[in-house]
């Protein structure tokens, strides 16, 4: 597991993603069931052990991550397959990995507006589905101050969906809209985003 130095493009930021797949095998861990959630627990507390050791994971009232005695924000994300971490010292950041999944195409008209789903082919283009949902995600984790409506509140641009890339987005909040730049990058049939709320 590596940090994704690449991606490291704003002063601050750091990324890591590993495979949950090369975690060390924990045969306690792995007869429980479902698996990948037990997978998913021991790669939080292996990452904590190597990059913040004694350190625990704290989550205010609407469950935003925090460290009581680190200054740093922070967020994290698993699928079935990887674990995804983003930090920045100074703002808010959010950040999602998805595996691509067939249900996304049944639940589509709950978190797309009409011209997100015009430009996804009417709900019919999983892979920018997948990054919409993602992208609105990060957007939710970053804002991090409770429910949030992803199809009302949540605007993301029309988008030629690349391995990597930029996307423009507005949150929509009482009284004000506030614009957001999500960075993505896609790897088999997955997808990572990250977002800064600044």
């Amino acid at each position: 597991m590596s940090w994704l130095k690449e991606w490291q493009e704003l002063e601050g930021v750091g990324l890591f993603l590993g495979s949950l797949d090369l975690l060390t095998q924990n045969y306690a861990l792995e007869a429980a069931e479902p698996k990948y959630r037990n997978r998913e627990k021991a790669a939080i507390q292996q990452f904590l052990k190597d990059r913040y050791p004694n350190n625990v994971i704290i989550k205010d009232e609407n469950g935003k991550p925090f460290f009581s005695n680190q200054e740093i924000h922070f967020n994290y994300s698993h699928s079935q397959e990887d674990f995804f971490w983003g930090e920045h010292k100074q703002f808010p950041i959010g950040v999602d990995v998805e595996c691509e999944r067939p249900q996304i195409l049944r639940v589509a008209h709950k978190f797309c507006n009409e011209e997100e789903w015009d430009y996804t082919q009417q709900g019919t283009n999983i892979a920018q589905l997948l990054a919409i949902w993602s992208a609105k995600e990060s957007m939710f984790k970053a804002y991090g101050k409770g429910i949030v409506d992803f199809k009302l509140d949540m605007h993301i641009a029309p988008f030629t969906l690349k391995e990597s890339g930029v996307l423009q987005a507005t949150f929509r909040m009482p009284g004000k809209a506030r614009r957001l730049t999500i960075l993505y990058r896609r790897f088999n049939t997955s997808i990572c985003t990250w977002t800064l709320w600044r």
